[in-house]
C-alpha cells in the first residue's frame, strides 16, 4: 500500500502467509501408554565464550519459541533432556547457533 492507502499494482499486500513446513507437521506418535521425550542441543557458536551460568541461562528464549511453535511439549525437566553447550569461532561472520532435536519415547510418568 502507498501513502493514500490503496494497494499497488503487482507488489504483494505485505501480510505473511502461513505456510506448512514439513518438519513441524503433525506431533510425533509414540506408543500407547508412553510419551515423547525430547533431547534438545543447544550449540553457542561465537568468537567470545560465556561463563556457564549465563550460557545456561542464554537459551530459554529458544526453549520458550521451541515450545510455542509445538516442538517440544514443555520446557521441564520431565519433557525434555537439556544439553547447552558453546564453541569458539575464527569470526563474527561464523556466529550461529546450532539446535538439535531428537525424540525417543518413554513410559508415561505416574499420577
Amino acid at each position: 500500500m502507498n501513502e493514500n492507502r490503496t494497494r499497488l499494482k503487482g507488489l504483494p499486500d505485505g501480510k505473511p502467509e502461513q505456510h506448512a513446513v514439513g518438519a513441524l507437521e503433525g506431533s510425533v506418535q509414540g506408543k500407547t501408554g508412553s510419551r515423547t521425550r525430547a533431547n534438545v542441543s543447544i550449540v553457542r557458536c561465537s568468537t567470545r565464550a560465556l561463563d556457564p551460568d549465563n550460557l545456561r541461562g542464554s537459551v530459554k528464549a529458544i526453549l520458550d519459541c521451541l515450545r510455542n511453535c509445538g516442538l517440544i511439549t514443555d520446557d521441564t525437566e520431565a519433557d525434555i533432556s537439556l544439553d547447552v553447550s558453546q564453541k569458539k569461532v575464527a569470526s563474527r561472520k561464523d556466529h550461529k547457533t546450532l539446535i538439535t532435536i531428537e525424540y525417543e519415547t518413554v513410559p508415561r510418568r505416574k499420577s
